[in-house]
């Protein structure tokens, strides 16, 4: 009786175990599928973001140019899907819209079937995953202040004096003033005149510089050799490893110039505060540093439109304007 009633529970214990592994199985078998759509809908969100923003600044590039080319803003977003792994059949769509200016935005869809491995124990054979992306071409925030200060008289007047470079920071025999080589200090001391070239001013500007309310800031007396070499030197080094573009403001080599009234310099007298009236985008051309000089160069891009305030999204397309992720 006993040994029968041992078989029976030993038979019981069998189906209950069978019964669990294939409960196990199944919910494994579950989170294998929710894995696959999971990183399916993470691929496909990748890339629809990466096309939308490509068809963004697509947009910003054509607007430099005055040039709008709808067809060719679509093409990239579908370059950039393709080479983020999703192929043209898989693109629902790419459409240029309008959030807050005319075609100042790229959406673009895509979505994919993917066949289950397990569900279809469940009657499931398959799901369809789906991501969209929109881009916005939108005033960037300005982050880079470089401690130099061009007057106004000496921006470019029209395009082709834009090709021209333009001197940011003279060497001895240029000086507009004794002393000041058209250096500013935002605070003083040669390694913070430094630190500023290679890391950026991110100390208080006031909001709305201008004519009428200008920021008051002291030059920084003397050649600087060191500093200036050092500090170009550093920014030069970043740009060969950036992955930004030379049209980006995130670009190592561009950044901004303060405008200055133009009697600055002749008023100077030293470390006395010079009149900041505005900023210029430029590109860091060249650093010429032989013999004693700390020359410093660059081309002008544009003029820099809300420094000093927070990023203006949503406003006139002024100045360089940039891609970013919308929703």
């Amino acid at each position: 009786m006993l040994k029968r009633i041992a078989a029976e529970q030993r038979g019981v214990t069998v189906v209950i175990v069978a019964l669990v592994i294939v409960v196990l199985l199944g919910i494994a078998a579950l989170v294998v599928d929710a894995g696959r759509l999971q990183e399916t809908r993470r691929q496909l969100q990748n890339a629809v973001d990466a096309a939308a923003l490509a068809g963004a600044q697509q947009i910003a590039v054509d607007r430099t140019k005055n040039a709008y080319n709808e067809a060719q803003v679509k093409s990239t977003a579908y370059t950039y899907a393709n080479s983020n792994g999703v192929s043209n059949s898989e693109v629902a769509e790419v459409s240029v819209t309008s959030i807050f200016n005319d075609k100042d935005s790229v959406k673009v869809s895509a979505q994919r079937e993917i066949d289950l491995l397990f569900a279809p124990v469940l009657g499931v054979s398959s799901r369809n995953v789906g991501a969209t992306a929109t881009a916005l071409v939108t005033q960037l925030k300005y982050d880079r202040i470089w401690p130099w200060g061009i007057i106004e008289n000496d921006l470019p007047q029209d395009e082709e004096a834009k090709k021209e470079v333009i001197t940011l920071k003279v060497s001895p025999g240029g000086q507009p003033a004794p002393g000041d080589f058209m250096a500013l200090g935002f605070t003083p001391g040669a390694k913070d005149y430094e630190n500023y070239i290679k890391y950026d001013y991110n100390g208080y500007v006031p909001s709305g510089v201008s004519d009428s309310n200008p920021w008051m800031v002291p030059s920084e007396t003397g050649n600087i050799v060191g500093p200036t070499r050092d500090g170009v030197t550093y920014l030069q080094d970043q740009a060969q490893t950036s992955p930004y573009s030379t049209n980006d403001l995130r670009y190592p080599l561009i950044g901004l110039v303060p405008i200055l009234d133009n009697d600055a310099w002749a008023d100077a007298e030293g470390k006395k505060p010079v009149p900041v009236i505005g900023f210029a985008i430029f590109y860091l051309y060249s650093y010429e540093g032989k013999g004693g000089q700390a020359e410093v160069k660059g081309r002008f891009l544009d003029t820099a439109y809300g420094v000093g305030e927070s990023q203006n999204i949503g406003g006139d397309l002024t100045g360089l304007v940039g891609a970013r992720l919308w929703e």
